[in-house]
């Protein structure tokens, strides 16, 4: 019987970024190659399943190691100016007990240095997003039911009329709030075709602004990516 992948998460962040040394360059590149885009170490699901099949040595463990990453990029936002980033990393590797041998150490750092390297294009992505994202809930999951409903009639019969159709809609939200992280309301055919015309008319205004010479180049590309 095949021995099963490790499923258990790194015991500390150190030993989350640990196996980052031991990776060939072919696999690091690759790793960097991911990581080197707007989102930075937030990848998609997808690239993270690929990179998981592509570095054995990260595995079903990629996604902590990214969130570690992710970490340690956020926390250098206030040190980057105090101090050089190959000052910052081999304290990092000393604050966080990162377990390795010294001449993986070596290897480790340089590594560390070039996947931590001020992005400015993710930072500049994070800056619209926060402006994007304003004080109000931002929807981020739109889900639909359709529900058949029967017509017994209204006596003690219960004489089968057929059935109803009505749409149920969820929406989620990145709200902080329980009650407004999400939304569950329900429409009919009529409100479906309403909803559609609302949707509609809001791409007609935005493809309006878009159009327009004075705007164009000063309208932002979208926050999300």
């Amino acid at each position: 019987m095949a021995q099963l992948p490790k499923l258990s998460p790194p015991e500390s962040l150190g030993a989350a970024i640990a196996p980052l040394a031991a990776l060939s360059q072919q696999e690091f590149e690759k790793l960097r190659e991911a990581t080197s885009t707007r989102r930075l170490f937030n990848v998609k699901p997808k690239v993270a399943k690929e990179l998981a099949s592509e570095i054995p040595a990260l595995g079903p463990t990629v996604t902590f190691t990214l969130g570690a990453l992710n970490f340690l990029y956020g926390r250098l936002a206030l040190l980057r100016e105090k101090s050089s980033l190959e000052t910052i990393v081999a304290q990092i590797i000393d604050d966080f007990e990162v377990p390795c041998s010294p001449e993986l150490r070596v290897t480790l750092e340089q590594r560390l240095i070039k996947l931590l390297r001020k992005n400015e294009n993710y930072d500049a992505a994070q800056k619209l997003q926060r402006l994007e994202k304003g004080f109000l809930p931002n929807a981020i999951g739109f889900r639909t039911f359709v529900d058949l409903r029967p017509d017994f009639g209204g006596d003690e019969n219960l004489q089968f009329g057929g059935f109803l159709k009505v749409i149920q809609f969820r929406i989620r939200t990145d709200a902080d709030a329980e009650k407004t992280k999400e939304f569950v309301f329900q429409i009919n055919e009529d409100g479906l075709d309403d909803l559609q015309q609302a949707i509609d008319r809001a791409r007609a205004k935005i493809r309006a602004l878009d159009e327009l010479p004075s705007l164009a180049q000063h309208l932002l590309p979208r926050a999300t990516t």
